[in-house]
């Protein structure tokens, strides 16, 4: 237990990890013994959550403000990623019944229809899966990306009619922030697959169609894979979208289990006997990228005689400045793939210098698979 003086009081600082979640790090008041912060680590930023205006209720001594600042690796505090909650008043002993917390049914917001499956013809540029849809009834052109959310760009969604609401802050690849607000559609559909009620990040993608040569309205992910059973047929340039109950594994297929942090998929590999947590991403292009945490903890630009920096991909928030080598066996599961040409990033801020992800495995090598999604 660590202490620390902040405005002249005196905290107690404990590191408490539960079961299945992230480690935190709670601040206790020393004079009021009273919870005053909270602080967690999200990718590569820290969260702070301050805990004030106490007040008993029915007995209990509970807060009425809570006040939530996320600051990056480099000490920047972005206030559209901050949030204050104030509560009028605070009910104790209220019934809860179960079945207000059951997850609803897949079938009442995703389903394929007149069918359990759907197969859809996709364009492969720059390792890229491009596919056609529709947003309430408006033709759109996808990119399927797996490390992502459903995203519209502001002009896509202008054209559907969509508004969308507040004003958040996203980030990619590259270190800068955007404006990110939200928008609701009645449904989006690919091929014969349909998702009621879907919500969209609408984020200007900025110089991305023209770095990737592509037009496109916005993307689809987390949301679409993890309502359907998917089959990426790189070679065949068909993507199949099956309900949960019918989807069965391509024979022959071999097997690997992932988790999920957040909405990305992660699997556990090595390369050249350093364990690794992989992001399996169809919207990178490249074949692996290497996360800047993990290169720094194993000095892999001496390693690998890393190339100078360079600009080597293009996505959400702008350049991807990485440092191009050649790594040597990368094994996921029971495949094992050499001489790799890897990408290193060394930048302290963006999503490559999240320290709970080991790398990115992109279209590169992905394209050289039948890739299914259960």
């Amino acid at each position: 237990m660590a202490t620390h003086v902040i405005d002249d009081e005196i905290h107690h600082c404990i590191d408490v990890t539960s079961d299945g979640s992230d480690p935190v790090t709670l601040w206790l008041c020393a004079r009021s013994a009273q919870l005053v912060r909270i602080v967690r680590r999200r990718g590569a930023d820290v969260v702070t959550t301050r805990l004030d205006d106490w007040r008993e209720v029915d007995g209990l001594l509970l807060p009425f403000l809570a006040t939530t600042t996320r600051t990056d690796a480099a000490g920047v505090v972005d206030p559209r990623q901050s949030m204050r909650i104030a509560l009028d008043r605070i009910v104790v002993d209220v019934e809860v019944r179960d079945e207000d917390f059951h997850v609803p049914p897949m079938t009442s917001v995703a389903r394929v229809e007149d069918s359990q499956t759907t197969t859809i013809p996709f364009d492969l540029v720059n390792n890229h899966i491009y596919v056609d849809g529709e947003v309430d009834g408006h033709s759109v052109r996808f990119l399927v990306d797996t490390g992502g959310m459903n995203l519209l760009t502001p002009v896509a969604a202008a054209r559907l009619g969509l508004v969308g609401e507040g004003r958040l802050s996203g980030s990619g690849t590259d270190e800068r922030r955007m404006d990110v607000a939200i928008a609701r559609a009645r449904h989006v559909r690919v091929g014969s697959a349909v998702l009621d009620h879907p919500v969209f990040y609408v984020i200007d993608l900025a110089e991305l169609p023209a770095a990737e040569g592509v037009d496109l309205d916005g993307s689809i992910g987390y949301e679409m894979f993890r309502r359907f059973g998917v089959d990426i047929d790189y070679a065949g340039r068909v993507l199949t979208l099956t309900e949960p109950a019918a989807f069965i594994a391509p024979v022959g297929a071999t097997p690997i289990g992932f988790q999920f942090d957040r909405l990305t998929p992660i699997v556990d590999g090595m390369l050249d006997g350093l364990p690794m947590r992989i992001m399996i991403d169809t919207g990178s292009r490249v074949a692996l990228t290497l996360t800047a945490p993990f290169v720094a903890a194993h000095d892999l630009v001496a390693k690998y005689d890393a190339a100078p920096e360079a600009v080597l991909g293009w996505g959400v928030g702008g350049a991807a400045h990485l440092r191009p080598a050649r790594v040597g066996r990368l094994t996921v599961g029971d495949i094992a793939i050499d001489h790799l040409a890897g990408d290193l990033s060394t930048r302290i801020t963006g999503s490559l210098a999240n320290p709970d992800q080991s790398g990115n495995l992109g279209g590169g090598v992905l394209r050289r698979f039948t890739v299914s999604f259960d």
